[in-house]
Formats: C-alpha cells, sequence, structure tokens
C-alpha cells in the first residue's frame, strides 16, 4: 500500500494532548501600545502570533508585567484547551517619551530573550498638539527606548518594527508623518545595533492595508492582527530552533463572506503530527449560521485537475476565497459553537517520518458568499517520531 494511501486511510476523528519537550522556553516580551495589547472583542496580534509559533514546534513563553488585553479579556481567552500565553508590555496610549520611563525596570523584571517593540503611532498622533512633538522627537526617542532596553536585558535580540499603517486620509497618515517616521526607524536599528545582541528591523508596514486591516483609522481588527502575526513569525524563525521534527505550519487566507468570521487553522493544546499518535488542529471562526462542516486532506498544492494552486474562486462568486490543495479524502467535521477540532490518527509506520499532507476546511455557510462556502486557511503537517 502506497504510504499516502496508508496515511489516509487512518485519518479520522480524535483528539490527543502532547508532552511539551524540556528544553527551555525562549522568552519572547511584546512592548508597545494599544495595538500591542489590544483591546476587548479581539484577540490581538500576540494570541496568533504565540499559535504560528507553537504549531511550528517552537517552545515560546511570551512575559510581561499585564496579561490579556485593554479592560479585560481577549476574544480568545488563554484556557485548559487553549493555553496561549497572553503576558505582554502593551500601554494603550503610551508615547515613546512615556514607554521610556518605566520600560527598562519592567524589562529587566521579565527577563527576556527576544523582545518586539511595536511603538510610535500614538506620538505621531499627537503631533501639533503637544509642543515640540515631531517625527524627528519620536526617532530620538526611539532611540532612547532601544538603548534603554539594551541596558535593562543586555543579551537580549531586540526586533523593531516600522509601524502598520493608519488609514490613508488619517492626520498623520496623510500628512506623510508615518511614511518619514518609518523611513527614519532603520537608521535607528542600524545606530543601536551592537555584536552578541544585534537590533533588527522588521518592516511591519510593506503590504499592510489599512483600509481593510484596521477596524478604525489606526487600530488592526483580527485580520490585520493575524497579519502582524505572521511578520513577526516570519522575522522570528531565523532566531528559534525547533523541538522536535513533527510540526505544521498555516499559510494563506481565509474567507466567509461581507462581515462573517472566517475559519483559521490554529493548535489545539500543543498537537503534533507525531508518528503513532492522533493530530489534532482547533478551526476558529466558523461563521453564525453554518450548517456543517468538512475537512479536506491532499498531497498536492500546486495543481488541481490542472489548475494551478492556489485556485482563486472569485470568478464562482468568492472573492478572496482560494482552494489550497488537491483533495484525495475528505472528513466530516462537527461545528460546536464557532470551532471545530479536526482530529486526525497519524499511523505508527516510521516510512512516513518525512512525509507531508496538506489540509483545509470548508463550512456551510448559506448567509455568505452565493455559494454558500467558508473556506479556511492551509495548514501543512510535516510527519515524525517524537
Amino acid at each position: 500500500m502506497r504510504l499516502s494511501a496508508l496515511l489516509l486511510a487512518l485519518l479520522g476523528l480524535a483528539s490527543s494532548v502532547f508532552a511539551q519537550s524540556l528544553k527551555q522556553a525562549v522568552r519572547i516580551l511584546p512592548i508597545g501600545d494599544s495595538i500591542t495589547e489590544s483591546s476587548i472583542g479581539l484577540p490581538s496580534y500576540r494570541y496568533w502570533l504565540w499559535h504560528e509559533l507553537e504549531i511550528r514546534s517552537y517552545k515560546v513563553e511570551f512575559v510581561g508585567s499585564k496579561n490579556g488585553v485593554f479592560n479585560c479579556c481577549p476574544l480568545y481567552p488563554s484556557t485548559a484547551t487553549d493555553p496561549w500565553d497572553a503576558d505582554h508590555e502593551g500601554y494603550t496610549g503610551a508615547r515613546v517619551d512615556q514607554l521610556n520611563n518605566f520600560i527598562g525596570a519592567l524589562a529587566a523584571d521579565s527577563r527576556p530573550d527576544i523582545i518586539l517593540l511595536h511603538i510610535g503611532t500614538n506620538d505621531l498622533n499627537q503631533i501639533g498638539v503637544i509642543p515640540n512633538q515631531s517625527v524627528a522627537s519620536t526617532l530620538t526617542e526611539l532611540d532612547t527606548c532601544i538603548r534603554t532596553l539594551q541596558a535593562a536585558a543586555p543579551a537580549a535580540l531586540i526586533m523593531v518594527a516600522q509601524i502598520i499603517p493608519a488609514k490613508p486620509t488619517h492626520g498623520f497618515q496623510a500628512a506623510g508623518h508615518q511614511a518619514q517616521y518609518n523611513a527614519g526607524i532603520p537608521a535607528v536599528v542600524a545606530a543601536t545595533n551592537r555584536p552578541g545582541a544585534p537590533v533588527v528591523l522588521v518592516d511591519m508596514s510593506t503590504g499592510y492595508d489599512a483600509t481593510t486591516h484596521n477596524y478604525d483609522a489606526i487600530h488592526p481588527n483580527q485580520w490585520g492582527e493575524q497579519w502582524m502575526a505572521r511578520k513577526w513569525q516570519t522575522a522570528l524563525e531565523p532566531y528559534l530552533s525547533r523541538t522536535t521534527g513533527a510540526w505544521w505550519e498555516s499559510t494563506g487566507e481565509p474567507c466567509a463572506g461581507p462581515g462573517a468570521e472566517r475559519p483559521f487553522l490554529v493548535s489545539d493544546q500543543g498537537s503534533r503530527p507525531i508518528l503513532g499518535t492522533s493530530f489534532s488542529v482547533r478551526v476558529r471562526g466558523i461563521p453564525a449560521g453554518a450548517v456543517g462542516a468538512t475537512g479536506y486532506i491532499g498531497f498536492n498544492d500546486m495543481t488541481y485537475a490542472g489548475i494551478p494552486l492556489p485556485w482563486s474562486l472569485t470568478s464562482l462568486s468568492l472573492p478572496d476565497c482560494n482552494v489550497y490543495l488537491s483533495p484525495v479524502a475528505e472528513v466530516p467535521l462537527t461545528i460546536t459553537g464557532n470551532q471545530v477540532i479536526w482530529a486526525m490518527p497519524i499511523p505508527s509506520n516510521p516510512g512516513l517520518a518525512g512525509l507531508q499532507f496538506h489540509f483545509q476546511a470548508a463550512a456551510r455557510y448559506p448567509a455568505g458568499h452565493p455559494i454558500g462556502l467558508a473556506l479556511s486557511n492551509k495548514g501543512t503537517a510535516t510527519l515524525a517520531g517524537i
């Protein structure tokens, strides 16, 4: 029997929790303003980032004196079944100069290995409101912030983001201040970079669409937060090591319909595609009104019936929706609330080690697009022993 056929024959519904590696977690400290802290009704970029790193078998711990989001609880709180780490140092409304008054002591207490810094939005927003507030003063304060963090955590890698754009008509964006600020950040990074504890630039601006990714003028919605998480994840990966050869990743974008939730693949309790175990993923964001769901599995993500992948379904009245794989099996999935737990028993055959397979979920959603589907992004799993 072909290895792919053997794997498919054993795919089904189950759940499992896998023991985590004993390797010490990398301590990551997210620092910033409300864009880092987030608010009630949103998960925060930190939720998506934690999952993006966890599914790839990177063992991380988010640190900081704060937890959750502004004024309470994130959309997806940390629970026994979704135990993400919600610690941070995000301060709604904070300017860089305000952050500089206290962030050194907090960073020293957190003992980070890596610092994620996204700051400056409120400074730009108050140009013309506060005396002597300018792009130049904000860049000077950013330099001070980085040096303060270096003194507090001398061995830490510091990642500095060029900030996400505001909507085009918003004051500091329309005045060009944001473009000027982002253009000046590389020089600050270069001036503060040092051997043994590098300062790294992360372009969080290019490709970000404030019109669709922001829920107001300056703050990211859930999809903007996912976009930020992907940017941080890509920047972090060269500095992290996997704890196991069994891992998976999510790529692509989900879709559903105007104003609806979008099904998105995330980790289920640390599950890994380990030989001889049950691998499970969580499909978050099933739209309200969905009447059923199906999981599709395949080994080819290049073509589907001769059509290059990903296959855009815009011509079928499903704008922004894509098919990401050529399915060879489908699994009925049970919707509970607004999510699905999709479990796939993995054979113990050692010959499967290194095999990759792809998966995508679809919900039947009559209230959404005319065809009545909501599609998840794509998952790709790499099989291995523990």
